[in-house]
C-alpha cells in the first residue's frame, strides 16, 4: 500500500497546479464522508469560488516551505531570536 501511494502522490505532485487542483478536487468528490451539511449552499459555494480561484490562477499559490519561512521572520520580528516579545 505504501508504494502504490508513494507513487501515486509522486506522480501527483509532477502535475501542473491546476491539474492538482482537478485531482484534488475528484479526490475530494470520491469521499463518502464529505462533511456534515450544516453550512449547505453558502459552503459549497465558497469551496467552488477557491476552487475556481486556484484552477484559474487568480491566487498566489505558496509553498509549504516559504508559509514556514515567513512564519518564522515574523515570529522573530515580533519576539527577538530569543522567543520573549520585544
Amino acid at each position: 500500500m505504501a508504494d502504490a501511494y508513494d507513487e501515486i502522490r509522486m506522480a501527483a505532485l509532477a502535475l501542473s497546479e491546476a491539474e492538482r487542483a482537478n485531482l484534488a478536487h475528484d479526490l475530494f468528490d470520491s469521499l463518502e464522508t464529505r462533511y456534515d451539511g450544516r453550512y449547505g449552499a453558502a459552503w459549497d459555494a465558497e469551496l467552488r469560488s477557491r476552487f475556481d480561484d486556484t484552477v484559474e490562477g487568480r491566487i498566489e499559490m505558496v509553498s509549504h516551505a516559504e508559509v514556514r519561512a515567513r512564519l518564522a521572520a515574523d515570529r522573530e520580528e515580533r519576539h527577538g531570536r530569543d522567543g520573549e516579545p520585544t
